[in-house]
């Protein structure tokens, strides 16, 4: 392996770099090498100057089906996506080792399921294994494991665990890389329509620009990737939408820095507890019904606030320690999540006591 050198003057240090379906596969969904040839190098280069770099690529499905010609007379749609993504995930991560090995370069594969998010100690054991890997300059290639997921527990598609991943991470930035120039004000094939250079998440009236579409060759469209650069911009991470079929895409956006695709503004900035729980939607234990005092009080931007039992209105499933909670209002709209500091018969006590110690502390908190 060739000597890293010192990182050049990079728009960010830390990137997750999510390639999609449409970037590596042509229309008949083969694997188009010579995209993944060029992404290689690109990426290559990136990390010989410093960059620290995962992957997450989409493809493994559609390289599966240029390998089983017969995959349609499989009728159970679950089970032929498990073959596909079996079949054509060896195949997508042989030609990612082989090219990366021509650069000196290492990579590694992690495929996951959204069970891996489940609880903190899996969190923190995936952490550990991506920046251990960091440590020995390997590049992680991230895919989700569609050999056992099924509806109730996949991802949206990658783009969400490009999310997830870079939040467990303290990436900097997401580059999503599509097969269209960025978010547009109308049709992309309409001449009228503009492309929107920077968007702010917090402004709702962006979403009146996603068209309904989805991509021909993955789960997701352009609503996912809204949905996901607008949580991401909460958990303060930059989201960039750019074409990925563009040539030295990444050399253009990251070293020099180009006003290219889409950007979603980043808004703040949480801790790494925080950014977890963000993440812990369908894994709850319970959801907590608050009254108003104690639904003002959280949302209170001027006071640090944590959840007391006297504000729980009702809950709907018994609880442990450390169980994760979701939080709502008497209208049942979502407040937060947060970790459980005792048990509901530990709160049924506690809750008759004058001077109570929160259910929920600040620190184990996300608000929404």
């Amino acid at each position: 392996m060739q000597n890293v050198c010192q990182i050049e003057d990079f728009l960010y240090k830390k990137v997750i770099i999510k390639i999609g379906s449409n970037v590596l596969l042509n229309k008949k969904g083969y694997l188009n090498k010579s995209a993944l040839k060029n992404l290689v190098k690109q990426v290559s280069y990136l990390k010989y100057h410093g960059m620290q770099l995962i992957l997450v690529s989409s493809g493994a499905v559609g390289s599966g089906k240029s390998i089983l010609h017969n995959h349609g007379e499989i009728h159970n749609r679950i089970v032929a996506t498990q073959i596909l993504a079996s079949i054509g995930q060896v195949k997508l991560i042989h030609n990612y080792t082989q090219l990366f090995q021509k650069e000196g370069l290492i990579c590694s594969q992690v495929l996951l399921t959204k069970e891996d998010f489940r609880d903190r100690e899996h969190y923190l054991n995936l952490r550990n294994c991506l920046q251990g890997s960091w440590q020995q300059e390997i590049i992680p290639i991230i895919n989700e494991n569609d050999t056992v997921s099924i509806n109730t527990v996949t991802f949206t598609d990658n783009d969400e665990l490009a999310g997830l991943i870079a939040s467990m991470i303290g990436a900097q930035a997401v580059i999503i890389l599509t097969s269209v120039d960025g978010l547009f004000s109308g049709d992309p094939e309409d001449p009228n329509s503009q492309l929107l250079s920077q968007v702010n998440a917090n402004d709702e009236d962006f979403f009146k620009h996603i068209l309904p579409t989805k991509s021909s060759l993955g789960r997701g469209g352009m609503q996912t990737k809204c949905e996901v650069a607008k949580k991401n911009s909460n958990l303060g991470i930059t989201t960039h939408f750019v074409n990925g079929k563009i040539e030295n895409i990444l050399l253009k956006l990251l070293k020099e820095k180009e006003k290219i695709g889409t950007t979603f503004l980043p808004n703040r900035q949480i801790s790494s507890k925080k950014k977890w729980l963000a993440n812990t939607s369908g894994f709850e234990k319970s959801t907590l019904i608050i009254d108003k005092g104690a639904e003002k009080a959280l949302k209170d931007k001027d006071k640090i606030a944590s959840l007391l039992p006297v504000g729980v209105v009702e809950f709907d499933n018994q609880f442990e320690k450390g169980d994760i909670l979701k939080i709502c209002n008497l209208k049942k709209e979502l407040v937060g999540f947060g970790v459980s500091q005792y048990s509901t018969k530990e709160m049924q006590e506690i809750i008759k006591n004058k001077h109570q110690k929160p259910l929920i502390r600040y620190e184990y908190l996300f608000l929404n």
